[in-house]
């Protein structure tokens, strides 16, 4: 395996003119080939270091070089990619390459999508991945807020790709054993004896001096009622105003609360919402499949005219692709429902869309409401 503390590395520049990049890229465009050809991820992970040493580390090299990373090292290699990426992200932002939010965005994005459809094929079984699951989340989390904070749409997907995480963490969690661990308890010690004084104490009670006392006759005055009742309204009035100002200010306290915690819930929506791109996978793959209907029937009526093979194959796979970006729900629940695949992992998948799918449609009320 590859130590990547032996590589001393900077920020780099555009990687593009460099015989290493263009290699690198024909190497992971083999993922959208219609034939499928193999990737050879080591290959690729030796390209990267190569960039690395020689131009630095950008924004495309790192996000392909976590990508090779987790499919040769598994969640470890994952967790080293994206510990480069988030240390680029946190402290070199500004200096990055590509400098284009959107680029960026386009970038990041790819990349979270190959990541989920990895996960989605993982099994884990035993729970001594959690230390390492947990370290995922905590840096998704950091790159997710990072982002967000950039101004970054939807934060590249890494929040679909930190509730994914999170999401099967939880599941693992509550399924692992609590460990019983014995308490032991310490039997009470006694408190030392209290010492007693050999002498005993004696206590002398000193004689007060005589007080000499004058009597005198004294003149008492009726009470007067009108005083204590001017002092008992003045009581009653400051305690009323008191209380009333102590409900406004409760009052208030209680207002601010809510708004409040109705602004977290929407940021909380925000991010872990369905991407409104997303919506768009379906109706795209359809519009392809329609646009080819359309060029068949239009070449039925040209005599001569025809499609090569090659030709047809790219469309249908171009519509393919757009289907299989993200997995609808309901081809979700359908595996769910057969039980193929690893049930715990589409367990995970389903309630997680579910759950993006809601807060994408709460988002969408509120929206149409307020128009």
């Amino acid at each position: 395996m590859t130590d990547p503390t032996r590589y001393r590395i900077h920020t780099g520049t555009d990687p593009r003119t460099l015989t290493e990049y263009a290699l690198l890229r024909d190497e992971i465009n083999k993922l959208s080939h219609p034939a499928r050809p193999d990737v050879d991820w080591a290959y690729a992970e030796k390209l990267c270091l190569s960039l690395f040493e020689q131009n630095g580390v950008e924004l495309q090299s790192a996000a392909w070089y976590t990508l090779a990373r987790t499919h040769s090292s598994g969640l470890s290699g994952l967790n080293e990619g994206l510990n480069l990426l988030e240390a680029l992200v946190l402290h070199q932002w500004s200096a990055l390459w590509p400098q284009a939010l959107q680029t960026r965005t386009e970038i990041l994005s790819a990349l979270s999508r190959r990541l989920q459809a990895i996960l989605r094929g993982w099994s884990f079984q035993s729970n001594h991945v959690l230390p390492e699951l947990a370290q995922t989340e905590q840096l998704l989390l950091s790159l997710r807020d990072a982002l967000t904070r950039y101004g970054m749409r939807d934060a590249g997907q890494t929040g679909m790709l930190y509730q994914q995480v999170k999401y099967t963490l939880s599941r693992l969690q509550d399924s692992a054993p609590a460990a019983m661990n014995p308490v032991m308890l310490e039997e009470p010690v006694a408190p030392p004896a209290a010492q007693v004084d050999a002498a005993p104490r004696v206590y002398v009670i000193q004689s007060e001096p005589e007080i000499q006392v004058e009597i005198r006759e004294v003149m008492v005055r009726p009470p007067v009622l009108k005083p204590f009742i001017a002092g008992a309204c003045c009581a009653l009035l400051a305690g009323t105003l008191v209380l009333g100002g102590s409900l406004w200010y409760w009052q208030q306290d209680q207002q601010k609360n809510l708004q409040a915690g109705q602004e977290q819930q929407s940021l909380q929506m925000q991010r872990e919402a369905i991407p409104l791109e997303r919506l768009d996978n379906w109706y795209q793959g359809m519009s392809q499949l329609q646009q080819l209907t359309a060029q068949l029937n239009g070449l039925d009526k040209q005599r001569g005219k025809y499609l090569t093979v090659s030709e047809l194959k790219s469309a249908v796979f171009s519509a393919t692709e757009s289907f299989n970006r993200h997995i609808p729900v309901e081809e979700q629940l359908r595996r769910y429902a057969v039980g193929e695949g690893n049930q715990l992992n589409e367990q995970t998948q389903t309630g997680l869309l579910l759950k993006q799918l809601d807060y994408r449609y709460q988002l969408l009320k509120i929206e149409k409401q307020a128009h």
